[in-house]
């Protein structure tokens, strides 16, 4: 069971996203191809592409969207690896994060 700072960086995290997205729509900044191919399954659930900026993503072709659709497993299991192995080390999260200094300067 996660305790309350778990609670936070939840918090956190689901608000930094929030905040992005809203400033990504209302300046028209376009999806990465990368990311546009290997999240369509996401971007359909959480009703991305309502807003008029997601016509500045472009959508990937055919090869990309296919070696996106093999590459998609691995990836996730492969991050999925990494969350276990920091919870096993005990870990509130994995090691190399964005903010791993600031983690370390408040030490």
């Amino acid at each position: 069971m996660l305790g309350p700072a778990a609670l936070v960086d939840a918090a956190a995290v689901i608000g930094s996203f929030q905040c992005m997205n809203v400033v990504a729509d209302a300046a028209g900044i376009p999806l990465d191809t990368p990311m546009n191919a290997m999240s369509p399954d996401l971007q359909k659930d959480l009703g991305l592409r309502k807003f008029e900026s997601s016509a500045n993503s472009s959508k990937p072709n055919a090869v990309v969207s296919t070696v996106a659709r093999w590459l998609r497993p691995l990836a996730f299991k492969l991050l999925g690896s990494k969350l276990l192995a920091s919870k096993v080390r005990g870990e509130s999260r994995p090691k190399g994060g964005a903010d791993e200094g600031l983690q370390k300067a408040a030490e």
